[in-house]
């Protein structure tokens, strides 16, 4: 039996202690509660006190007139929506803790006023907003930093401005804007010579 070569055991030990060494994601401990059928309903919220991740997605025409247990969910692994919903304006309030939506933040042909409600929302999957009557900004996202997949701006009738995305950094999909009548076409030119496009970039 030959001996261990010391100068491999301690290539081992640096590898090995490298391993260890690795810092794991900051949401890996959240408290987690998992809708039951991928969508939440608001009976399910109202057993999710301290929910801090939720495993499914949010359809806001759903209707959440109680929304004191939003308030501590960080993560959203699953979509934002509207739902397609013509009625009440809707809104996001409620989400003041959200930091992150894994899948998408989206709303088409829905009657969302404003993106207030989720001040320290910094990432999602994807950013969407086509079809929206009564958008006029992205004020109340001035903390999103990053979208991992396509940012969609269309069909706005009344998006005057691209406010509230200044901190934008990087958008990991295909960026499209157009059929925004009141957009300033210098807005869209100052996002994109800012921001890191990873796909293709489609204007009209």
């Amino acid at each position: 039996m030959h001996p261990r070569n010391p100068r491999w055991l301690s290539i081992g030990l640096f590898v090995l202690m490298g391993c260890n060494a690795s810092v794991g994601s900051p949401y890996d401990d959240l408290r987690t509660c998992t809708a039951e059928d991928g969508t939440l309903d608001a009976e399910e919220l109202s057993m999710f006190e301290g929910c801090q991740r939720l495993e499914g997605s949010i359809v806001l025409s759903d209707g959440f007139p109680e929304r004191t247990n939003f308030s501590s969910i960080i993560v959203i692994a699953g979509n934002v929506g509207g739902g397609g919903y013509s009625g009440d304006p809707l809104s996001l309030e409620g989400l003041d803790s959200l930091e992150v939506v894994e899948g998408s933040l989206a709303f088409v042909e829905d009657n969302l006023v404003d993106y207030t409600g989720v001040p320290n929302l910094r990432s999602v999957g994807g950013l969407s907003a086509r079809g929206v009557p009564e958008l006029r900004d992205f004020r109340g996202l001035e903390n999103l930093t990053e979208v991992g997949g396509t940012l969609t701006i269309t069909r706005n009738p009344k998006v005057e401005s691209l406010e509230g995305l200044e901190r934008l950094q990087h958008v990991r999909g295909d960026v499209l804007i157009g059929d925004n009548p009141l957009l300033p076409p210098e807005d869209v030119e100052t996002l994109l010579r800012r921001v890191t496009v990873d796909g293709e970039v489609n204007v009209w």
